[in-house]
């Protein structure tokens, strides 16, 4: 086990956070670490928005999955590397959602023609969890 993957399951415990939910965070960080080629340590908030770009146009993940993965990243940066928090690294209040992650120039917007209904109400909800994980980190 490496040294940073104990320091994260030390704070998952010691802020007394259910199994499923260290298992879901080791494996959120794991995956972001192994997209990007480099640990977790040397990555930072213009990675974790790198991350969030693959995870929505490549992957094509949920709303709610990135959240989760977003979290897990957040608990890792300001948590267990006690960095400080950059919401910068998130989307804006009031974006206009997943398009605001790709590229300011981007044709893909909520309500075109080719979201479906799901793919829209899913940028809803990840912009309320993004909200919302603003608001408790501020």
């Amino acid at each position: 086990m490496t040294h940073l993957r104990q320091l994260i399951l030390d704070e998952l415990e010691r802020r007394n956070y259910s199994p499923n939910t260290a298992r879901s965070y080791l494996h959120a960080v794991e995956k972001f670490a192994r997209h990007l080629g480099r640990s977790p340590e040397q990555l930072g908030a213009d990675h974790v928005r790198e991350y969030q770009v693959h995870l929505f146009r490549d992957r094509k993940l949920s709303a709610r999955t990135i959240a989760g993965q977003t979290a897990a990243l957040r608990f890792l940066f300001v948590k267990t590397l006690r960095r400080p928090y950059l919401p910068d690294a998130l989307p804006s209040p009031g974006s206009v959602g997943p398009a605001n992650l790709i590229d300011p120039n981007a044709v893909l917007f909520m309500g075109t023609r080719r979201d479906s209904e799901t793919e829209r109400k899913q940028r809803k909800q990840f912009i309320h969890h993004v909200d919302q994980a603003a608001d408790e980190c501020a």
